[in-house]
C-alpha cells in the first residue's frame, strides 16, 4: 500500500498514528507510562494488523529513525495549535481519501481506532476501562475524518 503515496503523503500517513496516540493519550492532560507501552507495543506487532495501510504503517514506525522523524515533526510546530493540528488533519484526510478506496479508508479508520481504545484502555479507567476523555477524543478523531465505522468493520471482517 506504501507505493500508493508518494514520500511526503506517506510521511503524513506515518504522522497520523502518533497524532491519534498524542490525542487520544493526552485528552486527560496526563500521558501515562501505561499508554506510552500500549502504543510501543502496538507499534511492535504492526505485521499482525489485518489491514494493509495500518499494518504498512506501523511497520515502518517501528523503525526507530522513522519514528523519531515522524515524532519529532508531530511534537513539534504542528501541535502547538488547535489549528495546526486541524489543518494536519484535513491534509491528510484529503491524502488518504485520494490514495484510497472508500473501503480501504473507513477500513484502515476501524483498524486505527482499536489501535486508539488499546491506549485509551491502558490505564483501565472508567467503563470498559476507558475514560470519558478518551473515549470522547476517539469519537472526535473518528468525526474529523468522516470514518463510516460500519462500513469500515464490515470492511475489515471481510479481510
Amino acid at each position: 500500500m506504501k507505493d500508493r503515496f508518494k514520500a511526503k503523503e506517506w510521511d503524513s500517513v506515518l504522522r497520523l498514528p502518533i497524532l491519534m496516540f498524542h490525542f487520544v493519550s493526552l485528552a486527560d492532560h496526563e500521558l501515562q507510562p501505561e499508554e506510552i507501552a500500549t502504543f510501543v507495543g502496538e507499534l511492535q506487532q504492526g505485521r499482525a494488523y489485518k489491514d494493509p495501510l495500518h499494518r504498512a504503517a506501523f511497520t515502518d514506525l517501528a523503525e526507530p529513525g522513522t519514528f523519531k522523524v515522524a515524532f519529532d515533526t508531530v511534537m513539534g510546530p504542528m501541535t502547538d495549535s488547535a489549528a495546526a493540528i486541524e489543518k494536519e488533519f484535513k491534509a491528510t484526510r484529503k491524502v488518504l481519501q485520494k490514495r484510497l478506496s472508500n473501503e480501504e479508508y473507513h477500513r484502515f479508520f476501524v483498524s486505527l481506532t482499536g489501535t486508539g481504545l488499546k491506549i485509551a484502555a491502558a490505564t483501565g479507567e472508567g467503563p470498559h476501562n476507558i475514560a470519558a476523555r478518551e473515549a470522547a477524543a476517539i469519537a472526535v478523531f473518528i468525526d474529523k475524518f468522516g470514518v463510516d465505522m460500519d462500513a469500515g468493520k464490515a470492511a475489515l471482517a471481510r479481510l
